[in-house]
């Protein structure tokens, strides 16, 4: 399992838990959100986006910009300040 597509995967995935590490950790310097680990945030809020774009395929695309705009609502009233 150790294949090279495996690692650019793995690189790839956690490119993006550090960018959204960052910006949570600027969130939080800025007084915007609330004081909490923002690698642990990232990450919960990156499975949080991969597990509404597992259950989204059976939805038109009017209801899954729905659906992504009220999970966004959700996870950013979780961590506003």
């Amino acid at each position: 399992m150790d294949s090279e597509a495996v690692q650019k995967f793995g690189a790839m995935i956690t490119g993006y838990v550090q960018r959204f590490e960052e910006m949570i950790r600027e969130g939080i310097e800025r007084g915007e959100f609330k004081e909490q680990e923002p690698g642990e945030m990232a990450f919960a809020l990156l499975s949080s986006y991969s597990g509404l774009a597992n259950n989204t395929r059976f939805l038109d695309k009017e209801n899954v910009r729905r659906m992504y705009r009220k999970m966004t609502d959700v996870l950013l009233d979780g961590i506003r300040k």
